[in-house]
């Protein structure tokens, strides 16, 4: 469940750790890789394992990276800080004492990591029709009055970005197109999925792909989109494959022809590669397509569905309240793998829902409001078992973090969203899923600081509450369980 680690650099010195600070601080490095790079037990690669590999995603600015000096040895380390939704999900050792002696770095934290795209690269220009050609990747658009000007590819299939299946989201080419005019000037249009809503001077191009993979570039007409410049220079770089050759397992990419790399490598799977819907599918799904997805909201519940597209978004609810001049739709956010709704996830869902809306409602977006529970479980090991180790135990599981396994704890922020309510027999049955654990003797529940005597009934909360135990002696306000072992070893 950590979000911070201390790294201690290859290069020592106060130099290397300020530009890895700063690389970090800068957005250049946003991201690190965190994997069991030896077998804890023996101190070799043999029987290590491959699963415990885990991205994590660095926080933006200043709060990512520290240098620091350790008082001790007096060497230079860099303190990195992660988001709270990649807490880690396993244990990782990283000096361990082995039979042949001890070993070091047997986790690596890696931060050289570049997103790849299965493709190969193709660069294709576009010239005037009475232009001279000078190259065999260069070609000629076609100028139509009513159509605009089209750029035929020569090379397929075009690769496209990986986009939700369903046909609910547009899709977006890997194509990249540079305009250059005859003054010497350079622009860089942007790809949208139609020219409908483009004005005559939006820099826009849409890609039309047949169902033999033939792509063609389409700019506007001066009405709908911009109209390409006279004698215009259209230079254009994509990649082309089939997106089911690009899914290999982890560790298969291993050579590069980039001389001044010494070694890759894949750390995950690649599986989201797909096949060009057939034809046949497209025809029976066009006729209801403009139906699937609601282009706007008008019930609480098309609020909620809006809010829950974007990724960040676990959960969402939303109520009407009366603010004195009109109405306002109050939503709460569960965001993912937090219980903190941070400001650019609330202005993104502002955003979001803010296109959306109905006129003459106001959005006020808020986090949720969590629920706080006592809890007291008093239950009996067997005598083959040490109370502390136990004890140890039952407070992984009914962590909010994770299990030493990489199974959430019974209280994860993930587990738990608007007025689900908590049963008793959910606790008892955790905690007697836990080895030497004999049975539950008694159970306890009720919201924190109520005056009233804790109960074994269901714990129900309201539509906009979420249950909350975050078991931080320091915070009991966030909710607490207390676990009366009797019995075992004495």
């Amino acid at each position: 469940g950590s979000t911070t680690a201390d790294l201690l650099l290859s290069v020592a010195g106060q130099a290397a750790a300020d530009t890895v600070r700063d690389l970090i601080r800068n957005g250049t490095i946003q991201f690190l890789l965190i994997q069991e790079h030896l077998n804890p037990s023996t101190g070799r690669e043999a029987g290590r394992d491959p699963a415990k590999r885990q991205l994590l995603k660095l926080l933006a600015g200043d709060q990512g990276a520290e240098s620091r000096q350790d008082p001790l040895t007096g060497a230079w380390f860099v303190r990195v800080r992660w988001e709270e939704k990649d807490q880690l999900k396993n244990n990782y050792c990283f000096t361990v004492d082995c039979p042949g002696g001890r070993v070091t770095d047997a986790s690596l934290f890696h931060g050289n990591l570049v997103q790849a795209y299965h493709g190969l690269p193709v660069s294709t220009i576009f010239k005037e029709p009475d232009t001279p050609l000078a190259g065999s990747n260069e070609l000629h658009y076609e100028r139509t009055e009513r159509w605009g000007t089209i750029g035929r590819l020569p090379e397929g299939p075009l690769a496209y970005l990986e986009a939700q299946p369903g046909g609910e989201f547009p899709t977006l080419s890997t194509l990249t197109i540079a305009v250059i005019t005859p003054g010497g000037g350079s622009d860089e249009w942007r790809e949208v999925i139609n020219l409908i809503h483009s004005d005559e001077n939006d820099d826009h191009f849409i890609v039309e792909t047949d169902e033999l993979g033939r792509s063609l570039i389409r700019f506007g007409n001066g009405i709908n989109g911009r109209e390409l410049p006279e004698q215009a220079e259209v230079r254009c770089v994509y990649q082309t494959g089939n997106g089911l050759e690009g899914n290999v397992g982890a560790d298969t990419l291993t050579h590069c022809d980039f001389p001044d790399l010494a070694a890759c490598w894949n750390p995950f799977d690649v599986t989201n590669g797909r096949a060009p819907e057939p034809e046949a599918e497209i025809i029976r799904r066009v006729p209801e397509a403009y139906r699937y997805r609601q282009l706007r909201a008008v019930t609480l519940k098309d609020y909620v569905n809006r809010a829950q597209e974007l990724p960040d978004v676990s959960r969402a609810a939303a109520r009407y309240a009366w603010t004195g001049s009109w109405r306002t739709v109050q939503i709460a956010i569960d965001p993912v793998g937090t219980t903190e709704l941070t400001d650019e996830a609330r202005e993104q869902t502002s955003r979001h829902l803010d296109a959306v809306r109905l006129i003459g409602e106001d959005l006020e977006i808020r986090p949720p409001r969590f629920v706080p529970l006592d809890i007291r479980m008093a239950l009996c090991i067997h005598p083959d078992y040490w109370p502390e180790d136990i004890r140890f135990i039952l407070e992984q599981e009914f962590s909010d973090g994770y299990t030493p396994d990489g199974r959430m704890g019974f209280f994860h922020p993930d587990l738990w969203t608007f007025g689900q309510e908590l049963r008793p027999s959910q606790i008892i049955g955790r905690a007697q899923s836990v080895e030497g654990v004999e049975h539950v003797i008694s159970l306890t529940v009720k919201r924190w600081n109520e005056p009233t005597p804790g109960t074994a009934e269901v714990i129900t909360v309201r539509s906009n509450e979420i249950i909350q135990v975050k078991n931080d002696p320091d915070h009991l306000e966030r909710g607490f369980m207390f676990f009366d072992v009797r019995g075992g070893r004495q």
